[in-house]
């Protein structure tokens, strides 16, 4: 996602924002847009990714000629017996100009713009790793809440049609035609209806604040429908070998092959160095004398380190332990995402069976709460038949929800673990 990517997505959060009116429903990707616009963590990778190409630009820089101009003016008294230098008052000055260009330093400088270079792919991916992270974090948020929503109100129609239960219950009852067991029964659902509301109120108010959290203040309503179809891996083993492809595993990757470099950059510090020095200078009014002086020269310089009272070497070892724990780190990332897609594959596959059951068995618990009320007509039910029918069906009702929120929850988990979940696959 490049920064002109970022801009139009910002833009588009501003305006998807300010147009969520309460007759205009939020979407999926309306809501990842408006939260990678919110939330800072994306910008911090920004800053880290200009760091890294900062670092980049040093390590460059390293192998490059430098130049340095220094000027002095000031004024002197000399007194001498000596026939010379000359006694008098002077204005001493000089210019100089000095020139290095390094030719050669151990491999120092390759080395470290390899480092460099790793360290801003890294830092790429760490962008597109934290950008997924935001993504899976709304749409989870934001089918939590429309699973919320959804239970709060199967949970007060459920209320509502257990007062009406109890209301016919007290009329039986006073009608000879049910004991106040009956009554009782009914009286006890309906308190576990009622303290089931508040429960899923609590709930639904707890996502709301999640989801608000992540994107700034939240429309009235959501996307009525729930995502069906969500392109994912076509197998578990495509699963696992598209994970070696997610932002995390190559930002660990990088990390690695950086600090595999830094043993090279210090390696380089036992290595002899020559570089090509030039000075051109003048100097008038100095205590040898009131004539101006000029002078020049041009020289190969080597420096052969020969003694370093065990730096270089610690410097080594250091940098290889940290090349070693960086190795470390990205194996056990690989293999952690490997684990988490093929999880999230399996658990996804068996998410189209379990929908189609609780379907079945909400339309199962619908005609036999329709036919435990006819019959309590008749007298061949009781009650208590007809709270638990009505209990079955809630139950029914609110496993689909949560079913359906499951499935939808890991296709994007599983997105993720694969390296693809960015707005272009979120569902508009």
């Amino acid at each position: 996602m490049t920064s002109l990517r970022r801009t139009t997505f910002c833009l588009a959060a501003l305006a998807l924002c300010a147009a969520c009116a309460p007759a205009q429903a939020l979407s999926l990707r309306a809501a990842a847009t408006a939260a990678l616009h919110h939330d800072p963590r994306f910008d911090q990778t920004e800053a880290e990714i200009d760091l890294a190409r900062a670092g980049e630009s040093v390590a460059r820089a390293t192998d490059g000629l430098s130049l340095g101009f220094a000027a002095d003016i000031g004024r002197s008294d000399l007194r001498t017996d000596a026939p010379f230098p000359q006694s008098g008052v002077r204005t001493p000055n000089s210019l100089a100009l000095a020139a290095s260009q390094p030719l050669y330093n151990g491999g120092r400088a390759s080395a470290l713009e390899e480092a460099s270079r790793r360290a801003v792919e890294a830092a790429l991916e760490k962008r597109r790793e934290v950008g997924g992270k935001i993504i899976l974090a709304t749409l989870t948020a934001y089918l939590d809440l429309k699973r919320d929503r959804e239970t709060a109100r199967l949970s007060e129609v459920n209320r509502d049609t257990l007062e009406q239960a109890r209301a016919d219950a007290d009329k039986r009852l006073q009608a000879g035609e049910a004991t106040r067991t009956d009554l009782a029964l009914a009286n006890a659902r309906l308190a576990e209806a009622v303290a089931n509301v508040e429960r899923s109120k609590a709930q639904l108010r707890a996502s709301e604040i999640a989801l608000t959290r992540l994107i700034g203040p939240l429309p009235a309503d959501l996307d009525a429908a729930w995502p069906e179809f969500i392109a994912t891996a076509a197998s578990r083993e495509q699963a696992i070998a598209e994970s070696h492809s997610a932002p995390a595993v190559l930002s660990a990757q990088h990390s690695g092959r950086a600090a595999q470099s830094q043993i090279r950059v210090a390696e380089a510090e036992r290595l002899p160095k020559l570089s090509l020095d030039a000075r051109a200078g003048t100097q008038d009014n100095s205590d040898f004398g009131y004539d101006r002086l000029s002078t020049w020269a041009l020289q190969l310089k080597l420096q052969v380190p020969i003694l370093t009272g065990g730096m270089v070497k610690a410097r080594v070892s250091e940098a290889s332990a940290r090349a070693s724990s960086a190795r470390y780190a990205a194996a056990d990332t690989e293999a952690y995402y490997a684990e988490t897609a093929a999880r999230e594959w399996e658990l996804l596959s068996a998410s189209g069976p379990v929908i189609a059951a609780f379907q079945s068995q909400v339309q199962a618990a619908d005609l036999a709460l329709d036919g435990v009320r006819k019959e309590l007509k008749v007298g061949s039910r009781t009650t208590l038949d007809l709270l638990d029918a009505e209990r079955d069906l809630l139950s029914a009702q609110v496993n689909l929800v949560g079913a359906r929120r499951d499935r939808a929850v890991t296709a994007f988990r599983l997105l993720a673990a694969c390296g693809k979940l960015e707005l272009e696959n979120v569902p508009d």
